[in-house]
């Protein structure tokens, strides 16, 4: 505060309530008035005296601690005796503990007392030299413990829905008679095509592909049906069994069969000694570490021939059966261009064409010579809602397929660099 005025200056700022109260200490008719710097001194001085005025009694009664104690001790003798320590004790010991009519009562204990009735002059001439008459006790500002407000619980009763109810397995004659003689009875009710069993899932309503409910790739109704009442994509099975025919004409359209654990273990013994069929295990490869499945040549029953190389089914019926049960991870660059072919979109180098989704539209396919691609409209998204579904809230945008729906172009380096 040196020089002010003289180069000086000082700023009060308060908040809304301070202010409030200056403009209560004024005068009334000054009240709206600017608040001036004699307003803000003159506020500040009452509100010291007035915090004096109520720290007084807790500043008496150390005062009064103070003296008792030194009082005991100076008339305590050169030799006490046991009651002479008793009455020092009673002095300089103050109780750790009181009653509750002493913490709570309304009367006694909030009772004021005149300074004159203090045993001690001094003490008594200090508070009349402050202006204090009277005395409140110092328990006063105690914090006690009470309820100010009532507070509101909320506990929610959570309604969870009800454990659905599981199908029981079957096993129907027309899959039977399938493993023995070889034959798919058309229109049969045993079997349905695998993209059909989406039609109660909500994303299948909106992103509609007529193409593939004409798929040759089948699933049996007891694979399809896993739960009463509900086709919740939640209760959606894994493909692990695959079932194809081992004696197809050379103009027959080949078909893949997806089986549930419940008709393998029903029919094993029958699909051993069939002439017909051949049992394939098959797993999505969801990892870089995942062995290789889609190539249907792992432990077949019965097995293959030591010589033979593995007859595949349609390209495309491999590259249909791999996104319906969510392999994220490809085996090579030509299985990617395989891939990108039945989807139809562009994986030139440098294209701009469609280049959100690199989706090409059928005339275009036909002038490059792509003409597997089955779909007129873009099915990316259905695939990429389908594969989160399989996902079942996984993240999966930075595997091979994942970039690929979101029209990322991958490169044959991806795959020289064994990161996949």
């Amino acid at each position: 505060m040196r020089q002010l005025g003289q180069g000086q200056s000082v700023m009060f700022l308060a908040p809304p309530e301070t202010d409030t109260m200056i403009r209560k200490s004024r005068s009334q008719a000054a009240s709206a008035a600017p608040i001036l710097t004699e307003d803000i001194i003159r506020w500040t001085m009452e509100e010291t005296c007035n915090d004096l005025l109520h720290h007084a009694p807790h500043w008496a009664q150390q005062g009064l601690d103070y003296l008792a104690r030194q009082d005991a001790l100076g008339k305590l003798p050169r030799k006490p005796s046991s009651s002479d320590i008793a009455r020092l004790k009673q002095a300089w010991l103050q109780k750790e503990a009181r009653t509750l009519v002493e913490l709570y009562d309304s009367t006694s204990s909030r009772e004021s007392l005149d300074t004159s009735s203090l045993p001690y002059p001094q003490l008594v001439s200090r508070l009349r030299t402050l202006g204090i008459e009277n005395v409140l006790p110092v328990n006063l500002d105690e914090e006690q413990e009470r309820e100010v407000s009532h507070e509101v619980q909320i506990e929610r009763d959570v309604e969870r829905p009800r454990n659905p109810k599981p199908c029981e397995p079957s096993l129907h004659h027309h899959v039977r008679m399938l493993v023995s003689d070889g034959i798919i009875v058309a229109s049969s009710a045993a079997f349905q095509n695998a993209f059909s069993m989406l039609e109660g899932v909500r994303y299948q309503k909106s992103h509609k592909h007529t193409p593939l409910l004409a798929s040759r790739l089948l699933v049996t109704k007891t694979f399809a049906n896993t739960v009463t009442g509900s086709n919740d994509a939640e209760f959606l099975k894994p493909v692990q069994w695959v079932l194809s025919l081992r004696t197809a004409k050379a103009n027959a359209q080949p078909y893949l069969i997806i089986l549930s654990q419940f008709e393998v273990n029903a029919l094993l013994p029958s699909i051993r000694k069939s002439q017909y069929v051949r049992l394939h295990i098959y797993s999505a490869r969801t990892s870089v570490s995942s062995q290789i499945f889609d190539d249907l040549g792992f432990h077949c029953i019965p097995p293959l021939p030591a010589a033979q190389i593995p007859q595949n089914p349609a390209l495309s019926l491999i590259e249909e059966l791999n996104m319906f049960s969510g392999q994220l991870y490809l085996s090579s660059y030509d299985a990617y261009l395989a891939l990108a072919n039945f989807l139809g979109i562009d994986v030139t180098e440098g294209s701009s064409y469609y280049w959100r989704s690199r989706f090409m539209q059928p005339v275009e396919r036909k002038q490059r010579g792509l003409t597997r691609s089955p779909f007129q409209v873009n099915p990316m998204r259905f695939f990429k809602e389908l594969t989160a579904l399989r996902r079942k809230g996984q993240e999966f945008d930075s595997t091979p397929l994942g970039r690929i729906l979101n029209g990322q172009r991958l490169r044959p380096s991806d795959f020289t660099q064994n990161q996949w």
